[in-house]
């Protein structure tokens, strides 16, 4: 129905520890990670893509090399909304997980994006901007979605806390 289209900030992530997930940023966001590269921001965007027709799912990962050094991660790529078929043979093929709802998406992303250096603001350009890593596909449930909040369930059952955001 299109209510979880938008812009969002990821606001919470249900588990820390490494040895369970790691979710919203993979291995790097593990305690030691977390140290060498503090986050700056973690946004999930759902959107329309008036261009080409597709809806389109953008991760955003932006960290601070000790803190100093700016560096953005991007995941981009098209989401399809999944048929109660679809969501069924997730669910089977995943041991212990609930069940999915029908905000339930796949997203098949590019290979990540990663900005080392300032985003272009002013006169200071990116250090480097690589292209590296596999293409990827993830299932993205969402129990729950309104004006505000979508309430995000990860492939482990980690939940997330998404924000409406215009950033």
């Amino acid at each position: 129905d299109g209510t979880a289209y938008g812009k969002y900030e990821v606001a919470y992530v249900g588990a820390s520890s490494s040895r369970i997930a790691n979710p919203a940023g993979g291995r790097w966001r593990g305690r030691v990670g977390r140290c060498l590269f503090p986050t700056k921001a973690l946004y999930q965007h759902l959107l329309k893509d008036e261009e080409h027709q597709k809806p389109l799912a953008v991760n955003l990962v932006q960290v601070a090399l000790l803190g100093l050094l700016p560096i953005t991660v991007v995941l981009r790529g098209t989401f399809f909304q999944l048929s109660r078929a679809q969501r069924e043979k997730v669910v089977a093929e995943r041991e212990g997980c609930e069940g999915l709802s029908q905000n339930s998406v796949r997203a098949n992303f590019d290979p990540p994006r990663i900005v080392i250096g300032p985003l272009g603001l002013g006169r200071l350009a990116p250090v480097l901007k690589l292209r590296v890593g596999p293409e990827s596909s993830v299932v993205l449930d969402a129990p729950y979605v309104d004006e505000r909040v979508r309430i995000g369930r990860g492939a482990s059952g980690i939940r997330f806390v998404f924000l409406r955001t215009t950033a």
